[in-house]
This record gives C-alpha cells, structure tokens and sequence, in this order.
C-alpha cells in the first residue's frame, strides 16, 4: 500500500501542472472564471482517477487532456466561433458516444483495426501544436510574435522590449524542466513552473505593479492603462470553491447542433473529439500499461478490464463537460507512478485525493504566470 500512495502521491506532482495551465488557457474564452476553472480541473481530474481506479483497478490517471483543451479553446470556440457552451455540448455528445462504444465494446474493436503507426502518430501530432501555440504570446511563453512577411517570427530578446523580461524568464523555465526531465526527477514540469512562479512573484510583490517587469499581457509596452493589464501575484490563499457560471454551462449550448449556422462546427467538434480521444486515451493506455508489465504477449491489456478502462474515460469525458472543462482524458504522466512501483488503481486513487485538496487554494493555483 505504501508504494501504491507514494506512487499516486508522485503521479500528482508530474499532473499538477494542468491545473494553472488547462485553467489559463480556458479562461481564454471563459473570462473571469480563472478560479472557478481551477476548481472544475481539480474536480473533473478528482472523478477520472476514481472512476478509474474503481472500475477498472489499473494504475492510470486522468485530467483534462492537453491538446484536446487546446482544440477546444484556439481551434473551436476562437477560431470558429462556436460559444463555450456549445463546446462543452459538443464534449458531452462525445462522451455520450464513447460511453455506447465502450458498453459494447467496440471501442476495443476499433483500437485493434487501427494501424500502429495512426495510433503513434497522432501524439506527436498533438505534441507539435502545443509546441506551437506555447510559443505564442496567448498564455505562453511569447516567443514567437505575428508577421506580415512571414506570418510567424521570433520575438525580440533585447532590453528596449519590455516583454523581454517574461521572454528569459520563460527561456529559464524551460531549461530548468528540460534538465529535470532529462533527468527524471519525478515532477519535473511542476518543478519548472514553481521555480518560474516564485520569480515572479517575489519580483511582483517586491515592486508591485507600477514597478513589475513581468506585466501582462504581452504587448502592452508596460502600459498599466491597457485594458487587462496585470501581474501574477496572488491575492489570498484560501477560496472558497465555486463552478458558479461553469457548472451545467453546457445545457445552454445544445441549440447549437441544430442551428444552421452553428451545426456544421458543433458536428465537426464532436467528431474530433471522439477520434482524438479514442486514439490518444488508447495509445496511453497501452503505453503504461506495457511500462507497468499489465499487457499479454501480444501488448493488449484483458478484454474486461480494458472495456472498464474505457468506460472509467468515457464517463469522465462526460462529467467533465458537466463541470465545466474541456475532454478528461488519460495522462501519460501516469509512467511516473508506474515507474515508481504502481501496479493497482489505489494509486489513481490517491492521485485524486491529491487534485480533490487542492480545490480550497485555488485563489494561489490561479495566480501561476
């Protein structure tokens, strides 16, 4: 038991960080919900890992997904317009989809058509767009900065830009979690984003926002009369948890998969939902569960346990979209826990008591730069 809990204990520290991160990047298009979207992260990563743990007693974690809140938020609600409600509807049908699938089962059957090289595939695809868009200015390191010529260049690192401060201290963070993940130190992004949010807070409560080098958001030249303009420093420590504005959101959005001028979208997001995660969730499956020795000599998982597995993600896809984030999927993070000894669901288990106790401090989480 006690390598189990140490194990789902360690799991947390490498999955922390979708807490600030999935929470920031939402608040995007759900504005002035930042702590209430901390709140519904924890407690949406809080129901996958029981649900996981419960039904099908494997040692996998889940959160909301990156790369599917990354769809949901640039490509979805920003790029096509279509409100947070309607995506969180969209996420619910897909839920929904999943939950028949796996009952039945063919959602197994499908994974097992599939060709090795899709399924490989597709995570790297994923990995490369949120490479790309935490380049970008929105919510990420700014160092990459719109041009007429050729649509993207880096931004500048001199000293007459004033968002070159932000700019090395990004630069900073990523070579700090670089190292610790060569490394493998267990939690090594959740170490990067601590150091980087202890410099700026120190920086922001030593010389307060008229002072602040780290302004955002990026931009604004140090304008502290810019609509928006703010530094990171928290403003209390304990909150009082809240998913005014988020939970049941999604009710009002299902309007628009009969609108004619929205359906197409919400159609279109419901469909990538489903493939994104049917292959992401079953390419981590697969890869943990061959980490953690649980696969055959073929490298599938029991048929039973495997549908459970399944069925654990499709309703935590489900009551995510009820609370008010984008699609909980597996983590791949879950190789941390496994790799520190977790064999059973206990450390899932232990996993979500962890994202359950950090719902009380989300006025801190909410201040992560």
């Amino acid at each position: 038991y006690v390598t189990e809990i140490r194990a789902g204990i360690t799991t947390f520290l490498a999955m922390a960080y979708i807490l600030p991160v999935n929470s920031g990047m939402l608040s995007l298009v759900i504005p002035g919900k930042r702590e209430q979207l901390v709140c519904a992260t924890a407690l949406a990563s809080f129901c996958g890992c029981w649900l996981m743990g419960i039904l099908s007693n494997y040692p996998f974690m889940l959160a909301p997904g990156m790369g599917t809140n990354a769809f949901f938020t640039f490509t979805i609600c920003l790029g096509r317009g279509l409100s947070y409600q309607a995506a969180f509807a969209a996420v619910f049908v897909a839920g929904c989809i999943f939950i028949t699938l796996s009952i039945t089962g063919l959602r197994t059957l499908m994974i097992r058509l599939f060709p090795e090289g899709v399924k490989e595939s597709i995570g790297a695809g994923v990995g490369l767009f949120l490479c790309f868009i935490a380049f970008q200015s929105s919510e990420g390191m700014g160092l990459s900065v719109a041009d007429p010529a050729t649509l993207v260049t880096l931004n500048s690192l001199g000293p007459s830009n004033y968002d070159s401060a932000k700019l090395w201290l990004s630069i900073a963070v990523l070579c700090v979690t670089a190292t610790l993940f060569a490394a493998k130190v267990p939690g090594a992004p959740l170490m990067g984003i601590l150091f980087g949010t202890a410099v700026c807070w120190i920086e922001g409560f030593c010389r307060g926002t008229e002072h602040s080098a780290f302004g955002y958001p990026f931009g604004t030249n140090g304008d502290r009369s810019a609509e928006g303009f703010r530094i990171y420093v928290p403003t209390s420590i304990i909150g009082s948890p809240s998913l005014d504005g988020l939970s049941g959101a999604l009710w009002e959005g299902f309007s628009a998969a009969s609108d004619p001028e929205t359906a197409a979208t919400f159609w279109t997001a419901v469909a990538t939902f489903c493939y994104t995660d049917l292959l992401d969730s079953s390419g981590t499956f697969f890869a943990v569960a061959k980490v953690a020795g649980l696969t055959d000599r073929r490298g599938n998982l029991p048929l039973a346990r495997q549908n459970m597995a399944y069925l654990a993600d499709a309703i935590a896809a489900l009551l995510g979209s009820m609370l008010g984030v984008s699609t909980v999927a597996t983590f791949a993070e879950s190789t941390a826990g496994v790799a520190d000894g977790a064999k059973t669901g206990l450390a899932s288990l232990t996993t979500g008591v962890c994202f359950l106790l950090a719902i009380p401090i989300a006025p801190v989480v909410s201040a992560v730069p």
